[in-house]
């Protein structure tokens, strides 16, 4: 896999709520190793995502994951109101999964270094 960097670009599929859906992220901004931002594209829906890497002290940083999305259909919009309506719930996948995965990361840079 070559580096990642501005241009970089991933096709993806998902299932949600029973459909299959599919998309394309690609990397608008990076400035390694505080920040990554990508445009997502996909049916129906634009958003984007933007992940920030924050040092507090030696051995711990803080991650922060924002995501935004715009609605460019009908369908969409009523899926947009649907993730509103259940937020709360959402959020809390959201933030333990976001969790394990930075639990992934710190693991394999301990057992690099």
């Amino acid at each position: 896999m070559s580096e990642i960097g501005v241009g970089a670009a991933w096709e993806f599929e998902f299932t949600f709520r029973g459909k299959q859906r599919s998309g394309r992220a690609q990397v608008t901004e990076f400035q390694s190793p505080e920040r990554l931002k990508a445009d997502v594209m996909s049916d129906g829906m634009d958003g984007s995502t933007t992940i920030d890497l924050i040092s507090l002290a030696p051995g711990r940083t803080r991650i922060m994951v924002a995501l935004e999305i715009q609605p460019k259909s009908i369908a969409a919009r009523v899926l947009v109101q649907s993730l509103r309506l259940s937020k709360a719930s959402l959020t809390k996948k959201y933030k333990a999964r976001i969790a394990d995965y930075a639990e992934q990361i710190e693991e394999k840079y301990r057992a690099a270094v």
